[in-house]
């Protein structure tokens, strides 16, 4: 989903929250989204209120309140992947079958609603929920599971190349997204007409 479908930039998330002192910017962004929590949370393994204490007992005064903010409202600073939902709508129109295969903390499914082409979804998969995440294996069959499809009918789309080869090596057809809807869409009609 981040970098797909919505654009997930801790640092731009930090300077919407008026933050834009170097400094302070690297401190919040180490602390709250670098700090390996972040992973955690999105693992299912702790909060977002664990991460807000943690970060408040190593961050400056000054910054505790900014912590606070950040961590309740991040969500709301996620902007869409301009021709995404687009794409999404058309592929549906086709026939496609569409899901998402997210590394997530457990609030997902509240900011997914608000989500631009979230109505086209046949499933989602978080990872907080089954607590694993890409790029175990494990996390990639629970979606081929769970809605009966067979790998070599399916392409998959990450942002990032080491969660395509776990995809490879369950044999699905896979596609490094580079934030280009029409370079993705280029390549799905190439694969319609092999």
């Amino acid at each position: 989903m981040g970098n797909v479908i919505v654009e997930f930039a801790p640092e731009k998330i930090i300077e919407a929250f008026g933050v834009n002192d170097p400094e302070d910017k690297k401190l919040l962004s180490d602390a709250i989204f670098y700090s390996g929590d972040w992973a955690k949370a999105d693992l299912g393994e702790v909060t977002f209120e664990d991460i807000c204490n943690k970060a408040i007992r190593v961050l400056p005064e000054h910054l505790h309140q900014v912590t606070r903010q950040i961590i309740a409202n991040w969500t709301d600073i996620l902007p869409p992947i301009e021709g995404t939902a687009e794409l999404i709508r058309k592929l549906k129109e086709e026939g496609f079958k569409i899901y998402l295969l997210s590394n997530a903390a457990k609030n997902q499914p509240d900011y997914w609603i608000k989500t631009p082409g979230n109505e086209y979804f046949d499933g989602t998969v978080i990872s907080a929920l089954e607590k694993c995440g890409k790029p175990d294996e494990k996390f990639y069959r629970i979606l081929l599971d769970r809605y009966d499809l067979r790998p070599e009918e399916s392409l998959f789309i990450d942002d990032m190349e080491r969660n395509l080869k776990t995809a490879e090596r369950l044999g699905m057809k896979t596609y490094l997204f580079a934030r280009d809807p029409e370079k993705l869409e280029e390549y799905i009609s190439e694969l319609k007409k092999g």
